[in-house]
């Protein structure tokens, strides 16, 4: 009887962690730390069986006990070795060179037509609009995250339709088109379905099921041990639409992200391809996530000293201000904030651009009186 217990309970353990890995779909690698938890668990539940096999459940639960306890210890101490404490000049320093000229040696002239006035809530706002025409296909999706995006020439935010819920992805298994909102005059909106004549029904997504969901096709198409984030809708300058997804690995212990490249996923077919970010087509937008940039450029003005400079003295230390925008000049994309310095003055300094290729060179343009 005790045989049948052990058996059962090593079924369920295996059952457990392949729903778990189902579900949650993290990296098969200990350098990021979703796919160290997954990877300790499934080493603390197979030692433990073992134990429970050669011994007993006691022996057993002892086991997996000590074994949670060690792994959470090593989860939070990775996390503190990885940090700005022990860390500060790499962290510092992973913006790359930092140019500074005058304001005057980078300005561009930028065409006011294409000038952004709508933001992303209009945008979606608009989009919700136009799916409100159709009573049917309103009933059965909703607006997924709208990116801003440059298509051939024209800056317009892209709006995928996202399934709402098991029973409509199940019933209809694909989703007829997106939805286009001009950012530079809300009113120019389109339900994109067909393309050269053909119709739309775009197949993967991050709210399908199964095999057509987005995060364990690319898993499944050789992507299982490398870090994904950022998952962006955007069309190439035919219209056809891609989910494009960044890839990543960390500098320091489950941090410091950087950028490698772009798994771009045809929406339609599954057909996948992985570019570094040099090798990434003209057409992708966004290969740096905002996030990242926001990290990096917080972590080159704060830490220009060292960690103990942000606890004792603050010396020359700068930092953005809240506001970081996407803009477009002559096809370039680049996130754009302002730059203050850091204590009672919180003067402005400058700015700060970043284009899309993290390889080009950041400038801080300087100014005598910033407006």
């Amino acid at each position: 009887m005790e045989k049948v217990g052990k058996l059962v309970v090593s079924v369920l353990s295996v059952v457990l962690m392949c729903a778990l890995y189902w579900l949650w779909l993290p990296p098969l690698s200990i350098a990021y730390a979703s796919g160290f938890l997954f990877i300790g668990l499934c080493v603390i539940i197979l030692i433990s069986n073992i134990a429970m096999w050669v011994s007993d459940f006691g022996i057993a639960g002892v086991i997996a006990f000590l074994g949670f306890a060690i792994l959470l210890i090593l989860w939070i101490g990775g996390a503190f070795f990885g940090s700005s404490v022990f860390n500060a000049t790499v962290k510092q320093q992973q913006i790359g060179e930092v140019e500074k000229v005058e304001y005057s040696e980078m300005i561009k002239q930028i065409d006011t037509s294409q000038i952004p006035i709508v933001d992303e809530a209009l945008a979606k706002k608009q989009a919700d609009k136009k799916i409100g025409e159709d009573i049917a296909l309103g009933s059965r999706v909703y607006l997924g995250n709208a990116a801003i995006q440059e298509v051939n020439g024209e800056i317009m935010y892209v709006v995928p339709l996202e399934h709402s819920g098991y029973f409509k992805w199940n019933k209809n298994r694909t989703i007829p088109g997106y939805i286009t909102v001009s950012a530079s005059n809300p009113n120019k909106v389109n339900f994109i379905t067909e393309l050269d004549g053909e119709k739309i029904n775009i197949r993967y997504q991050k709210s399908a099921y199964f095999s057509y969901d987005l995060t364990r096709h690319i898993r499944n198409q050789g992507f299982k041990n490398v870090g994904l984030t950022e998952y962006t809708f955007e069309i190439n300058d035919s219209g056809r639409p891609y989910w494009v997804v960044t890839t990543y690995e960390n500098k320091t212990i489950f941090g410091t992200e950087e950028a490698t490249g772009v798994v771009v996923v045809d929406a339609q077919t599954g057909e996948t391809s992985w570019y570094s970010v040099e090798d990434t087509p003209d057409w992708v937008d966004i290969i740096q996530p905002q996030a990242f940039i926001e990290n990096q450029i917080d972590n080159w003005g704060k830490l220009i000293h060292g960690f103990g400079n942000t606890i004792f003295g603050n010396t020359e230390m700068t930092k953005k201000t809240d506001l970081i925008l996407t803009v477009y000049v002559e096809g370039d994309c680049y996130y754009f904030t302002g730059m203050t310095s850091v204590g009672t003055d919180e003067s402005s300094v400058g700015f700060i651009n970043r284009q899309k290729d993290w390889y080009q060179t950041l400038v801080i343009h300087r100014q005598s009186h910033y407006h």
